[in-house]
């Protein structure tokens, strides 16, 4: 059962977590070194709900985190480099993923994708026929204009 944002009623084995330095410490560390959130609340021994609620309420914490992923980003960065120049340096490395990571991060730096983390949604199949259906429409109208 849930009480007050956070917290939630020991029947349930939550309770409220006060963070101490040492935890934030472990949680800031291996985000950085893993740019994984359920990973570094782990290493903090918290839920990573918990992480999340925190950002929200402390501004001093958000500002850390956004440091450690983009300590994080540096690092896969450098090991995608390493990768690149000779292949066995990192053979445990998964260059699409990796190159997916940077190429979403970097986005986010410019402001082309949500730093929400949201996923842009799939198109229904009645967008996709609308969408469709729409272009063959310009291309029969250009086609009558003989522009194409």
């Amino acid at each position: 059962m849930e009480g007050m944002m956070g917290e939630r009623r020991v029947t349930t084995g939550w309770t409220r977590v006060r963070w101490t330095a040492a935890m934030r410490e472990a949680f800031l560390d291996t985000l950085a070194r893993e740019c994984n959130v359920t990973l570094a609340a782990e290493a903090a021994g918290v839920r990573k709900e918990s992480a999340y609620l925190l950002r929200r309420k402390e501004p001093a914490f958000r500002d850390a985190w956004q440091e450690a992923l983009a300590l994080g980003y540096q690092a896969l960065e450098t090991r995608m480099l390493a990768r690149a120049i000779n292949p066995a340096s990192e053979p445990d490395l998964d260059e699409m993923l990796g190159f997916r990571l940077l190429t979403r991060h970097g986005n986010a730096l410019n402001g082309k994708v949500p730093r929400t983390g949201v996923l842009p949604r799939a198109a229904t199949r009645e967008e996709t026929d609308a969408a469709i259906l729409k272009k063959i429409e310009m291309l029969e109208r250009a086609r009558a204009k003989g522009l194409a």
